[in-house]
């Protein structure tokens, strides 16, 4: 019996490792596309280094996105490291992570800008996603038309997320890609497209006002 329960304990974390997303679990949850924080400009700014996004796990498992990708429409992409996010968790990944902090009043899970980590950024545990683009430099989230995009480590699209007045995307199923969750903007489900209202606006999915997570689509 001894012998059984110490063989049971050992393949515990076997069972509790963390697996790539499949289609449907880890989705765009939040983008922080037309911020605060300006350059020049006291109103719109040209910097724009407190930009954010985030991705939500909505599985009941815990998912390994290390090698996941996001990418904008110019084609600069940000790669992951090995990290595990809970099962139904949100993690945030910031341009700059100092910038963001100011803002949000909490740490981001990463960052993607050009630069290493500061100190600070450092010693509170934030990450650095790896620019792998065809396009030099970080992601840089339009204000206007844009498409972000959400790829598995071996290239599998999860989730896309389009706004502005113009885009490819016309279908409101477009968004999501993958797991049928309803996206909402400013004033909540749009038929077309996803277009941008206002300064320093939060493009988030709707979600359930009792779960907090992403609503399904009726």
């Amino acid at each position: 019996l001894l012998t059984m329960l110490l063989t049971y304990l050992a393949v515990l974390p076997s069972l509790a490792a963390a697996r790539q997303p499949a289609a449907g679990e880890l989705l765009i949850w939040a983008a922080y596309i037309d911020t605060w924080l300006p350059v020049g400009d006291p109103l719109q700014g040209t910097d724009e280094s407190d930009e954010a996004i985030a991705v939500i796990n909505l599985s009941a498992k815990p998912l390994d996105i290390g090698g996941c990708t996001l990418t904008d429409k110019g084609n600069h992409r940000a790669t992951f490291p090995a990290y595990t996010v809970p099962p139904q968790s949100v993690v945030w990944a910031a341009r700059d992570g100092e910038s963001f902090k100011s803002m949000f009043g909490f740490w981001p899970t990463f960052d993607y800008d050009a630069v290493p980590l500061s100190a600070a950024e450092q010693g509170n545990g934030v990450l650095k996603l790896s620019l792998t683009g065809s396009t030099a430099g970080p992601l840089a989230l339009s204000n206007g038309t844009e498409t972000i995009s959400l790829r598995a480590q071996d290239g599998r699209l999860l989730d896309v997320l389009p706004y502005g007045k113009s885009n490819s995307y016309s279908d409101p199923q477009q968004w999501p890609q993958a797991g049928g969750v309803a996206p909402s903007a400013g004033y909540g489900p749009l038929l077309n497209n996803i277009p941008r209202f206002s300064l320093f606006q939060i493009i988030a999915r709707k979600n359930d006002g009792c779960t907090g997570l992403p609503e399904a689509v009726s």
